[in-house]
Order: C-alpha cells, then structure tokens, then sequence
C-alpha cells in the first residue's frame, strides 16, 4: 500500500514515468486485442501459405 501511494506521489511530478506508464498500457492494450481478436479478423491458414509461397518464389529468383 506505502509503495502505491508513493508511486503515485512520484507520477505527479515526473512527466517521463507518466508517458511510460501511458505507453505501456497503450502496448499491453494492443497484445491483448491482438491475440484476443475474433477468428474473422485473424489471418487464416490459406491466406498464410499464399504469402509464404510469393515469398519462396522472390526467394529462388536470387
């Protein structure tokens, strides 16, 4: 409880601690939709192979 309160003593006066703090919420926010996203918005499997088959062919042409 003493190290909340003084964290957030500390995040009134430092404007450096409060943009990590945004930031790392903004960042923890992002890794969780992304991996809590519907199936509809993921990547599927065929869309995947097609990729990975137009890289190998720009691959083999070097």
């Amino acid at each position: 409880m003493g190290e909340k309160l003084v964290l957030k003593i500390h995040l009134t006066s430092c404007s450096y601690c409060r943009i990590f703090e945004q930031q790392s919420l903004m960042i923890n926010k992002l890794v969780h939709d992304l991996f809590d996203a519907p199936k509809a918005t993921k990547l599927d499997n065929g869309f995947k192979n097609k990729v990975q088959d137009q890289i190998m062919e720009k691959f083999e042409e070097n």
